[in-house]
């Protein structure tokens, strides 16, 4: 007997488009903050520096992913870090010295949301406004960096689907986000917005002093 052939009539299209919708509106994410670095310029660890307010970079930097919606917050960094008793969940690096990608690795391992915003403790002038403009970007399985001259992975979505892929690039001992990158745009995995001008200034980073 042959196969029997489905119709794809138009209240078939719209259930499937109500689903997607559906599945869409009802997405999640989670908020990783990435304090790992070495701050080998600043001198100091950078996510205590002092921030208007009272508050410590690390602090401004957790309130900017829970405004962004963040149903969870993780902190990626070490267990002994300044944060240490905030109540936030730490997760340290599983593969040490292997960079922000060896964190995201971590934080993809240990959070259950479809989506992780990781976002890096010295990009001070992120604001969530922006954040939420690249979430609208994001689908099931797909998520979004933004782009100048390079991609910015700093303050990027990532969706679980990737967890493999960046598996196998940190154990294989390739931490570079750049190539990847492109790679994960190939296969569809993640989409890249263009950066307009007066945007550009939320990716400064708080590497000096002198900021």
């Amino acid at each position: 007997m042959a196969p029997r052939t489905r119709r794809f009539t138009r209240a078939n299209f719209k259930r499937r488009n109500c689903a997607l919708r559906y599945i869409i509106l009802n997405m999640q994410f989670s908020g990783a903050l990435l304090t790992g670095g070495k701050s080998t310029r600043m001198g100091r660890d950078k996510a205590g520096l002092p921030m208007s307010g009272g508050k410590l970079l690390w602090q401004h930097q957790v309130d900017t992913l829970l405004a962004a919606g963040a149903n969870e917050i993780v902190i990626s960094g070490p267990l002994n870090g300044l944060y240490a008793n905030s109540g936030y969940r730490i997760i340290p690096d599983e593969f040490p010295d292997c960079g922000p990608m060896g964190g995201l690795l971590s934080c993809l391992h240990q959070t259950q949301m479809s989506h992780l915003l990781l976002l890096a403790v010295d990009l001070p002038e992120m604001r969530s406004n922006y954040l939420n403009f690249l979430w609208k970007n994001c689908v099931p399985g797909v998520g979004v960096v933004a782009r100048d001259k390079a991609y910015q992975p700093l303050a990027a979505f990532y969706p679980r689907e990737v967890l493999s892929q960046v598996e196998r690039k940190v154990t294989s001992g390739d931490c570079g986000f750049q190539q990847w990158l492109v790679e994960a745009i190939e296969v569809g995995r993640m989409v890249s917005v263009q950066i307009d001008d007066d945007a550009r200034c939320l990716f400064r980073n708080w590497n000096e002093p002198n900021f």
